[in-house]
């Protein structure tokens, strides 16, 4: 089983061009720095959105951050723990798919639990990451990374 850190993010809140550091990925390669700030392409990115950015409430956080550990259940994968922010979400566990495989169906199923609850929208946006937590210090860096993040104070 492979232990990774599952991060994605709320649909059209990091558009490239703006201030926060984003990758493109037809544009860049690997070790490419970030892309730069550049007003025109986040307009055309907001102007292309096609339906309003979802920014995560508080009750919406509490809300994923109690849904995941069921959804890892459901995914026969071993949580070890989560966090929900405003603006994305994280995720650090251990599986035997790929962790791009995991990544879509736990946007899937979160998806599915929040429009239920909380009506149809669109919750995330397309990608995010998932990468390989391949020894004890990088897991219990990532660990206390999301520990600190968690809208929740249990573990």
């Amino acid at each position: 089983m492979n232990t990774y850190h599952i991060t994605f993010g709320t649909y059209g809140t990091r558009l490239h061009g703006g201030v926060e550091p984003t990758v493109h990925h037809e544009r860049n390669r690997l070790g490419d720095d970030f892309e730069p700030e550049n007003e025109a392409i986040r307009t055309f990115e907001r102007n292309s959105l096609k339906a309003t950015p979802s920014l995560l409430s508080t009750e919406q956080r509490l809300f994923l951050e109690k849904a995941i550990p069921a959804i890892c259940e459901r995914g026969n994968w071993k949580r070890h723990i989560e966090a929900a922010r405003e603006y994305h979400v994280h995720v650090l566990l251990s599986a035997e798919a790929d962790p791009k495989a995991v990544r879509k169906w736990l946007k899937s199923w979160l998806c599915q639990s929040l429009n239920e609850h909380f009506g149809k929208r669109s919750w995330f946006a397309e990608g995010g990451s998932g990468k390989w937590v391949n020894d004890d210090d990088y897991f219990n860096a990532v660990y206390q990374y999301i520990l600190n993040q968690r809208t929740t104070n249990d573990g």
